[in-house]
């Protein structure tokens, strides 16, 4: 099944329990604030770091480099920083 109506697929990424249906669907997804979110907020790592992948926000980079609670994240984030 094809799901490119960015409506279904932020309903799917939002009420999914599972990590790798989230991570699929937030590929599909466009709105900054909901990858944002993601970055800050998912409950997987794999799901934060993949969304700190889409960012260009520099502000929020540096915040989730410096406060996040998984070391990996903080990375990831950092490494990002370097990209922009």
């Amino acid at each position: 099944m094809d799901i490119t109506d960015e409506a279904a697929v932020l309903s799917i990424f939002k009420a999914s329990p599972y990590s790798e249906v989230r991570q699929q669907a937030l590929e599909l997804i466009k709105d900054p604030a909901v990858i944002a979110e993601a970055a800050q907020q998912d409950s997987s790592l794999t799901v934060r770091e993949y969304a700190i992948g889409r960012l260009d926000d520099r502000v929020l980079l540096e915040s989730i480099a410096a406060n996040d609670s998984s070391q990996g994240v903080r990375q990831v984030a950092k490494e990002r920083l370097k990209e922009l």
